[in-house]
């Protein structure tokens, strides 16, 4: 969300990824806060990138929950095919995290 413009179109920045990232996380404890569910849609690879997001939920007794597509989809960010191996050569299952 944090790449969509005011017209509606996205536009990926890769230089702006961990502004993006911030604003994610921000916007989730924001909502948390409020009482309001949240989902967050990201492009998770390791454990430690997760952790934040559960330790938010604990802070404000949510319920926490990783859903993971398992699936092939689209690549709206126009990341070539050697990125994306590389990615899902890292992938850490979070079922095998201590939760």
């Amino acid at each position: 969300m944090y790449f969509i413009q005011s017209d509606g179109t996205y536009l990926y920045q890769a230089e702006k990824i961990g502004d993006a990232h911030q604003w994610c996380k921000a916007m989730t404890e924001r909502s948390l806060a409020a009482k309001q569910s949240v989902v967050v849609s990201n492009t998770f690879v390791r454990r430690w990138e997760i952790a934040p997001y559960q330790k938010l939920a604990r802070q404000y007794g949510a319920t926490f929950e990783v859903i993971e597509c398992t699936n092939q989809y689209g690549n709206i960010h126009g990341v070539d095919p050697k990125t994306i191996a590389t990615m899902k050569k890292r992938w850490q299952q979070w079922q095998n995290a201590q939760r």
